[in-house]
C-alpha cells in the first residue's frame, strides 16, 4: 500500500515537473522564434542605449556610409549565384563574390535569424576588400 501511494505521488510530481518544463520552453520558443509582423519578437525588444548622443551620431553616420558603400559595391562587383544539393536533398544557395585576381581565400557569411542576405553585405564588402572571395549563403530554412 505504501509503495503504491509513493509511486502515485512520485508520478504526479514528475508529471507536474514536465508540464512546468514544457510551459517554460514554449514561452522562450515563442519569445525568440515565433514571428509576429514579419520579425521575431525577441529581436524587436527595446534595449537601453547608454551611448552619448554625439557618439551615437558618429556611429549612425559611419553605419550609413558603410551601408551606401556596400550597396553600390554589390551592383558593380563580379558575382554569381551558386547552389548545391545537400545530402538530405535540400537546395543550398547563395551569392559568390569573386575577386578579380586568383585567391584561395574564402569566407562564408550567414545572416541572423531575423535578417536577410542584404543585411550582411557590409561584412561581405569588408572581407572582399581584404582579399577574400565571399559566399553570402542563405540558410536552407530561410525564405527566398
Amino acid at each position: 500500500m505504501k509503495k503504491k501511494k509513493f509511486l502515485i505521488i512520485f508520478s504526479v510530481i514528475i508529471l507536474i515537473f514536465f508540464i512546468v518544463l514544457m510551459c517554460i520552453g514554449n514561452y522562450f520558443f515563442n519569445y525568440a522564434l515565433v514571428r509576429s509582423n514579419g520579425t521575431a519578437e525577441g529581436a524587436n525588444r527595446n534595449v537601453e542605449n547608454n551611448i552619448p548622443a554625439h557618439i551615437q551620431h558618429i556611429l549612425e553616420e559611419n553605419f550609413e556610409k558603410e551601408y551606401n558603400t556596400s550597396k553600390s559595391w554589390v551592383k558593380e562587383v563580379n558575382k554569381q549565384d551558386v547552389s548545391v544539393i545537400s545530402y538530405d536533398n535540400l537546395k543550398l544557395s547563395g551569392t559568390k563574390f569573386n575577386l578579380n585576381e586568383k585567391s584561395g581565400n574564402y569566407t562564408i557569411i550567414l545572416h541572423g535569424y531575423s535578417q536577410n542576405k542584404n543585411d550582411v553585405l557590409d561584412i561581405a564588402y569588408h572581407y572582399y576588400c581584404n582579399g577574400y572571395n565571399v559566399i553570402n549563403a542563405r540558410p536552407a530554412c530561410a525564405w527566398k
